[in-house]
């Protein structure tokens, strides 16, 4: 039997029952239910095409930005471990996070790309590296994916 708890936070539910309602208000970006549940089906669909399983690990380099969530919740629908990374730390130590938490797949925010470019050229294994928003020399905008 399903749990009621769980239908109040499911975001289909919302985009189902009240799509117009806004779902994020993020400065003057708002997103409603139905838009944040399309957006974060198409990260979805991005995140199942680069090979991610349940159970892999991403990690997100992104701002305060309506997109950040969406990016979340596209992780959640494919059952991704998320480990956001926090915008007020050093290359050495974005570095090391993308290592420690094994991550296959880096989302970054394009504005963001002071921070994010140095990863690449360290990254060891088999990492992917989608930009948002704006071009990041060598990531993959996620925009010509979705």
């Amino acid at each position: 039997m399903d749990d009621p708890g769980n239908q109040r936070r499911d975001l289909r539910l919302h985009a189902r029952l009240t799509p117009s309602q806004a779902a994020v208000v993020c400065g003057d970006q708002r997103l409603s239910y139905a838009e944040l549940e399309a957006l974060a089906n198409r990260f979805a669909n991005v995140f199942r095409s680069l090979g991610l399983q349940r159970g892999d690990h991403m990690a997100s380099l992104l701002g305060n930005r309506a997109e950040a969530l969406a990016v979340a919740w596209g992780a959640y629908r494919c059952g991704l471990y998320l480990t956001p990374l926090a915008t007020t730390l050093s290359p050495t130590e974005l570095r090391y996070l993308v290592k420690d938490c094994d991550a296959r797949l880096v989302v970054a925010e394009g504005a963001l790309k002071d921070l994010a470019a140095p990863l690449v050229d360290d990254a060891a294994g088999a990492v992917q590296w989608l930009s948002l928003g704006a071009s990041i020399a060598g990531f993959t905008p996620i925009e010509a994916l979705t």
